[in-house]
């Protein structure tokens, strides 16, 4: 009974997430995002972990602020979460995500303004139930 709880707080939460940011959750993905993936900023390997858990990489490098605003990136961030958390066999066996963060540079920095940080914190922080 406590895990049908938790399922349902689960629901509630993110349907409140989609509420408050529903230009965070295209049904589409946006043409920068797809631009994002073409250039490599995200993916998912074919190899496994020895563990047999999945590999998520992320390049920051190929982000250009620029042309991509943080808005966009973290639209193309949920896109990519609901999609894992689709993937029955990367929810059992678990998901190892790399990061190269060498590239950031002051206009990267700019980005991570204090609203765009609470969107992201409030969308993909997990909490409790």
């Amino acid at each position: 009974m406590k895990n049908i709880k938790n399922v349902l707080q689960i629901k509630r939460n993110a349907e409140v997430r989609f509420n408050e940011y529903p230009e965070v959750f295209p049904e589409t993905l946006p043409t920068p995002i797809y631009e994002l993936r073409q250039r490599g900023f995200s993916g998912m390997l074919k190899a496994r972990d020895p563990f047999g858990r999945r590999v998520i990489c992320m390049n920051a490098d190929e982000w250009n602020p620029d042309e991509i605003s943080m808005e966009q990136v973290t639209s193309g961030m949920t896109n990519f979460a609901d999609r894992l958390l689709l993937d029955e066999d990367g929810m059992t066996n678990g998901i190892i995500c790399i990061g190269n963060f060498h590239g950031i540079e002051w206009k990267h920095v700019k980005e991570l303004t204090l609203p765009a940080l609470l969107r992201i914190l409030n969308i993909f922080w997990v909490r409790k139930c």
